[in-house]
């Protein structure tokens, strides 16, 4: 038990498909249907809310459950980097960050009004982050068309920082990241110790979380507007 969560902590972000699906049943499926877009609402997903593994946790895997359609995007002035906080699981989560110049690969999650309530219940809205909507961006789709307007949520934490950069995902697997973070908080434990202990003890959780908000910065959020 304690060793399969502390490789699952480790596999963050759980392996988002490159191109378009279907969550459905608790599985990806083919998106043969782009009109099935329509009236959504744009999430970006800059972590593990566009792999299949994580919507199955947050959803299920009922039959009769409304599907998602998960497609891929390109985002100007952003990049995926990692929060100043520990998830409950372990790792070490994701959030976007201002970057201007840089590109942000991402998964875009098309939610039902119901679906966006239902995520908002697992992302612990007001203490890890907030859900903000991006206006005036420039996101690219992948399956064609450019949006100026979408949502996500940003951490309330800060970006984690590391030798004076933002810690990219693209630059820091989660294993890297996870073992820095052991060594400025915990050097005298082991990677797997480290992590089993912050899934085990809330207490140790928090106590780190707060530890490693030292190491973050806050994520400019001009003209960006909070709505939950």
């Amino acid at each position: 038990m304690r060793r399969a969560a502390v490789e699952r902590a480790k596999r963050y972000p759980f392996g988002a498909p490159a191109g378009p699906y279907l969550f459905a049943a608790g599985r990806a499926e083919p998106l043969d249907d782009l009109g099935l877009l329509a009236g959504r609402l744009a999430v970006i997903a800059s972590g593990s809310n566009g792999a299949p593994e994580r919507l199955k946790q947050k959803f299920g895997d009922r039959p009769d459950a409304p599907p998602i359609p998960v497609t891929r995007a390109r985002l100007d002035g952003f990049s995926v980097a990692y929060s100043a906080h520990f998830a409950t699981y372990g790792s070490i989560p994701a959030t976007l960050h201002r970057e201007p110049g840089r590109i942000a690969e991402v998964a875009v999650t098309w939610l039902t009004p119901a679906q966006c309530e239902a995520m908002h219940a697992t992302e612990a809205i007001g203490v890890n982050y907030g859900f903000y909507r991006l206006a005036g961006v420039r996101l690219a789709h992948q399956h064609g068309g450019v949006s100026q307007v979408a949502h996500a949520y940003l951490s309330l934490h800060g970006t984690l920082h590391l030798d004076g950069e933002p810690a990219r995902i693209a630059d820091w697997p989660q294993p890297a990241v996870l073992e820095r973070a052991r060594a400025l908080l915990a050097p005298d434990l082991a990677l797997d110790d480290f992590i089993a202990e912050i899934i085990a003890d809330p207490a140790v959780r928090e106590g780190r979380k707060a530890a490693l908000r030292a190491h973050g910065r806050p994520i400019a959020t001009d003209r960006l507007e909070r709505i939950r």
